[in-house]
Order: structure tokens, then C-alpha cells, then sequence
């Protein structure tokens, strides 16, 4: 499990983040030819099936759906203080802040709970309480 903080990926066209996309996609498809279930922790970014354009490049979400349908399934998790503060869910950002304006209204909702929403019928989020640092 790699991650990377925005420093790191400023463009999406990062040879890094291609780099995780290509090599998790192929350890995910070695694992199905053996007729196993795969579970990846990837993030956000390189999970979606059904990514934004700008972020399309580096998800290998898009090419497990085509090859294994309905079986994909995305989900990522975020603490709900990064969705409500964390600079990259913002609506300034240039990063994902589509998601976050998305996912703000359940971040600010029951902070003691978690949270799942369901993004699309193969995308889903859960959004864990806010806890202490």
C-alpha cells in the first residue's frame, strides 16, 4: 500500500500514480485468473470505476469493470473531518472536490457515527466518526 500527499502528485499524469494503477491491476488480475477474491486498498483515486476525467489515467477501476462486471466493487473510506477541512475535498481544490461536495452534507451529519453513501450502484464511501488525533 502506497500513499501520497498532494506535494508528491501535483498532476495526475504522475509517473507514480501510474505506477501504482499498473501494478495493482496487474497483481488484481493475476489473483481473478486464480479464481480468487481480491480486496485492493488503493484510495480513491485509483479504485474508481467510473472516475472524473481528470483523475481517468490513473484508475484501474474502469478496466476490472469492463473485465469482471458486477463483481468490482469500489469503496473508500475517509475520516469525516478530512471531508469537512481536509484541503483536497474543498471546493477550491483541483484535486477531488467534486467528491467532496458529494460527501460534505454526510460528513457534517451524526459525527459520532459512521456513515456509508452510496455514490453509484458499484461505488460506495463510508465516512468514519471523527476521533480524536
Amino acid at each position: 500500500l502506497l500513499a501520497f500527499d498532494d506535494r508528491i502528485l501535483p498532476e495526475m499524469g504522475d509517473r507514480a500514480a501510474l505506477g501504482i494503477r499498473d501494478s495493482t491491476l496487474g497483481k488484481i488480475r493475476t489473483l481473478v485468473a486464480e479464481g480468487r477474491n481480491v480486496m485492493a486498498l488503493n484510495g480513491g483515486l485509483h479504485n474508481d470505476p467510473s472516475p472524473y476525467a481528470r483523475h481517468a489515467s490513473v484508475s484501474f477501476g474502469p478496466a476490472l469493470r469492463r473485465e469482471i462486471g458486477s463483481r468490482y466493487l469500489a469503496v473508500d473510506i475517509f475520516y469525516k473531518r478530512t471531508i469537512l477541512h481536509g484541503p483536497d475535498f474543498q471546493p477550491d481544490s483541483d484535486w477531488i472536490p467534486e467528491l467532496g461536495n458529494r460527501l460534505r452534507p454526510h460528513a457534517g451529519s451524526n459525527p459520532s457515527q459512521t456513515t456509508c453513501v452510496r455514490l453509484r450502484p458499484d461505488s460506495y464511501v463510508f465516512l468514519l466518526p471523527n476521533t480524536a488525533r
